[in-house]
């Protein structure tokens, strides 16, 4: 993804992200998943720009905000990749 799109993909989740945390506030049950998969998009967003870090933060208020299981797998999943990925670059930074 180019820069651009990127940063134009991260604005318009940012908006939705906005637009949702009250309702989410006022509902978690109901809103929660959607907010989880807001969450979700942007920390792909942040590993794809090796943003390793970030991207684990993002996916671990994702995974509090999740109620579906199969999410909170995929959401799971995605941690521990991105959670490997970091260890590898922190173990290649030594060298």
């Amino acid at each position: 993804m180019g820069y651009a799109a990127e940063e134009a993909a991260q604005e318009h989740r940012r908006e939705a992200e906005d637009l949702l945390t009250p309702f989410w506030r006022r509902n978690s049950a109901v809103h929660g998943d959607q907010m989880a998969r807001i969450l979700l998009l942007q920390a792909i967003l942040r590993e794809s720009s090796n943003v390793c870090k970030e991207a684990c933060g993002l996916a671990s208020r994702a995974l509090a905000a999740a109620y579906d299981l199969s999410l909170k797998e995929e959401i799971q999943a995605f941690i521990e990749r991105c959670a490997a990925g970091e260890a590898g670059a922190e173990g290649e930074a030594a060298f």
